[in-house]
């Protein structure tokens, strides 16, 4: 699972504050890895690691961990739960001309 963390209501998880990027990060969630990446953010992309940020482009994570983005504080896990549950309620439907399932 790709979870897009940003400013812009098109995000999996939307960060609502203006030192958030529009698309600010990304958590990719597959086969019991957790990794975070920074998409190119102004503000940059930090862990919280031994009580001390560390800026990152690319880093595994856990649940357990904390992210910045922008000056706001996010718990990996929150961010998995919420993208989770809207990925639940999302309605799929089949494009007509290509064939593809998209969200609705």
């Amino acid at each position: 699972m790709i979870i897009k963390i940003g400013r812009s209501p098109n995000n999996d998880y939307v960060v609502n504050n203006m030192t958030v990027s529009r698309e600010h990060a990304v958590l990719e969630v597959d086969d019991g890895h957790i990794i975070v990446k920074d998409v190119g953010s102004k503000s940059g992309t930090y862990v919280v690691v031994n009580d001390k940020l560390e800026k990152t482009s690319y880093k595994e994570v856990t649940e357990r961990d904390v992210i910045i983005v922008g000056d706001e504080k996010l718990y990996v896990k929150d961010i998995i739960s919420a993208a989770s549950k809207k990925n639940r309620e999302a309605v799929y439907v089949r494009n007509p001309l290509t064939g593809e399932i998209v969200k609705k």
